[in-house]
């Protein structure tokens, strides 16, 4: 789901009087931006920044720390320095949390693209010959037994039978 499709919801519930609910909120916000392909945009960024370096001043410590990896993930997002306007009146303390949850923050989203491009295999030159499958050949168990090689095997394991039994009997 797209954070634009959610920035509204988690906006109004982050101001809630009850903290268990901002708290929750918030978690629920670190989640979704970990795990979005696409970055939000300048109009929802400028909201949610201000509403989380508000939290970051909340009464309750897990709704601090909460917004602080808020923060940090969003700034992992957008970038360091076209975050730092959206954070100029943060505290010293509270600026080292957010730069610790930059730090650690882990992303999905990469700013090229929603994926990482698949590499070409390189074309061969005109003059190399393709590489030809043996047939009856298996990658990790060697030769495969066939109808046409299936009788010299049993003969293989007969004549090592019979010896093994010989050196036993001695």
């Amino acid at each position: 789901m797209p954070i634009s499709e959610i920035v509204e919801d988690v906006l109004t519930a982050a101001k809630s009087k009850n903290p268990q609910v901002r708290e929750g909120t918030l978690k629920f916000l670190l989640r979704a931006l970990q795990s979005t392909t696409t970055a939000p945009g300048k109009d929802q960024v400028k909201p949610m920044a201000e509403t989380l370096v508000a939290a970051l001043g909340d009464s309750v410590e897990p709704v601090r720390s909460a917004a602080a990896e808020c923060l940090g993930t969003m700034m992992k997002l957008i970038g360091e320095r076209a975050f730092n306007p959206y954070i100029e009146g943060v505290g010293e303390i509270q600026m080292t949390k957010v730069k610790d949850a930059f730090g650690k923050a882990e992303i999905k989203y990469r700013a090229g693209g929603a994926a990482k491009p698949v590499a070409k295999p390189a074309a061969k030159p005109a003059g190399v010959p393709a590489v030809k499958k043996v047939r009856g050949l298996h990658a990790k168990r060697g030769p495969r037994l066939t109808s046409a090689n299936a009788e010299a095997s049993r003969a293989t394991v007969f004549t090592t039978h019979q010896s093994v039994r010989q050196v036993w009997r001695r």
